[in-house]
């Protein structure tokens, strides 16, 4: 697991994004999983990038759904 340091402000940053994400995605009848959540925790404590918790949220559901 690489750590990426991440400032105040962008930690700020990617719970603003977080937030907004979770709310568009509850508008649409959905919520996100203790997993997502978790993987969306560790971005924004800085410990992965968005695209290493898009690629592992792409592992999730490839293992829950099967590849499309």
């Amino acid at each position: 697991m690489a750590i990426h340091p991440i400032t105040e402000a962008e930690r700020a940053r990617r719970t603003r994004v977080y937030e907004e994400a979770l709310a568009s995605v509850r508008l649409e009848g959905f919520d996100l999983d203790e997993q997502a959540m978790e993987l969306y925790q560790r971005y924004i404590d800085g410990e992965l990038t968005l695209a290493e918790v898009g690629s592992a949220i792409d592992d999730l559901d490839d293992r829950e759904f099967g590849p499309l």
